[in-house]
């Protein structure tokens, strides 16, 4: 990206002698930087979040039990099911809890499609998992409430014995 603004600016330049009086013709520079800054876009990848989603478990490379709540105690999966043109892209799984950041995942995307997930045992709070890409722009989010366990229920505790009386 330098490379390019520094051609941009090099072009955009226009030799004058000290004694020239006349005024410079209009640069053509604005026209090469912007065609260069296109050619730069279009071979950058860029990732496409077809599906993100939450689950309690993945089978088969597919989700399990997609929900919004979850128990805690337990791994909560973010999958992602993605396209990028001009492979490969680099994308983070950030996750949050409460509002503070408690996860930074980085993943490497090398193929053109394809399925990704990450997993984090959570505990009880309002939670977000997002997905952002390379430059730090948000691709996906999803959000999501853990609760806490339901306390067991404990056995009744049976009365003592009558003392056994003699026959």
């Amino acid at each position: 990206m330098n490379i390019i603004i520094a051609l941009a600016l090099f072009a955009s330049c226009v030799p004058v002698r000290a004694d020239d009086t006349t005024a410079p013709a209009a640069p053509a520079a604005p026209a090469l930087a912007a065609a260069a800054v296109a050619a730069v876009a279009a071979t950058a990848p860029a990732v496409k979040v077809e599906k993100l989603t939450l689950a309690s478990g993945i089978k088969d490379r597919e989700p399990l039990d997609e929900s919004a709540v979850f128990p805690t105690g337990f791994p909560v999966y973010c999958w992602l099911k993605y396209s990028v043109t001009n492979p490969p892209a680099s994308i983070k799984y950030v996750w949050t809890a409460d509002g503070k950041k408690v996860g930074e995942y980085p993943v490497d995307l090398k193929g053109e499609a394809g399925r990704w997930w990450a997993k984090k045992t959570v505990w009880p709070g309002a939670w977000k998992v997002e997905v952002v890409s390379d430059k730090g722009a948000s691709l996906a989010s999803a959000e999501f409430t853990v609760t806490a366990a339901a306390p067991k229920a404990e056995a009744p505790v049976a009365a003592p014995a009558a003392p056994a009386t003699p026959k």
